[in-house]
């Protein structure tokens, strides 16, 4: 049964919960807005097929502010269409950056009663927040057992070569970090390609802009769905920090060393 306001208003519960939640699959991530009435609100994540991050949880005796403030939070993020069939699955987004900024700009929002869990999936295995916020704090030795620990995150450093800024800008989205993970997969195949597509020489010194604009145009016409970087060359050649001269001005270059 689909919830209604009118519903939801007349349970005569003593408090009702807004909830936040990523449900996360190996091919989709995303996040789930809702209110409940059950006296525990983890209750009501157990129908979701999908792992669960719980993000927030704030619990009011009043269900119309609860259900004012779930519309407000949904009707500012994009809509996001889950595979899986749930009850539920029309209150789906794709990112919570706008709700949770609204929220924190309530400045009575701590009147409510508010949870935060632990940011850990069921399995044990951290969540994609927690690895991106942990793994650049850590030693060598203990960047190295955290990847034993979390194999889907080595795939992504190790493997693809991705680092913790690439994981950022997809929003911790799995399924966008391993479509970006597959396009650096892709980009390997083609480094020789990619090389001629440059039109560049070991021994000469490029504009970091200049580097930056080809590797964009190459990325762009070959469909691989990452920012370029100056220094995205030296996935292909050795380099050294150097400078060059343009219209009198001196800016930041690179200088090829060696092709690797």
């Amino acid at each position: 049964m689909k919830m209604t306001k009118n519903i939801f208003e007349n349970l005569n519960k003593d408090l009702y919960t807004l909830y936040i939640v990523r449900l996360y699959d190996e091919t989709e991530s995303f996040y789930k807005i809702g209110v409940t009435s059950r006296e525990n609100p983890y209750e009501r994540f157990s129908v979701y097929p999908y792992e669960k991050d719980i993000i927030c949880l704030y619990q009011h005796p009043s269900s119309h502010l609860i259900m004012d403030l779930e519309s407000k939070c949904i009707s500012l993020e994009t809509k996001y269409t889950p595979r899986k069939e749930f009850g539920g699955k029309s209150e789906c987004v794709e990112s919570i950056n706008n709700a949770s900024e609204f929220l924190g700009n309530l400045t009575w929002i701590k009147d409510l009663k508010e949870y935060v869990k632990p940011n850990r999936r069921r399995d044990g295995q951290m969540s994609v927040d927690t690895l991106v916020k942990t793994y650049d704090t850590l030693s060598k030795e203990e960047q190295l057992a955290l990847l034993e620990r979390e194999p889907l995150f080595k795939y992504w450093i190790i493997n693809c070569g991705l680092s913790v800024q690439n994981i950022n800008s997809c929003n911790k989205s799995i399924e966008r970090i391993n479509e970006l993970a597959e396009a650096c997969r892709k980009l390997e195949d083609l480094s020789e390609d990619l090389i001629n597509f440059l039109k560049v020489e070991v021994g000469q010194i490029y504009p970091s802009a200049e580097l930056k604009t080809k590797i964009q145009n190459y990325y762009d016409n070959n469909g691989i769905p990452k920012k370029a970087k100056g220094t995205d060359i030296s996935q292909w050649f050795e380099i050294k920090k150097s400078s060059t001269i343009i219209d009198g001005v001196k800016v930041n270059a690179l200088k090829l060393i060696r092709k690797l």
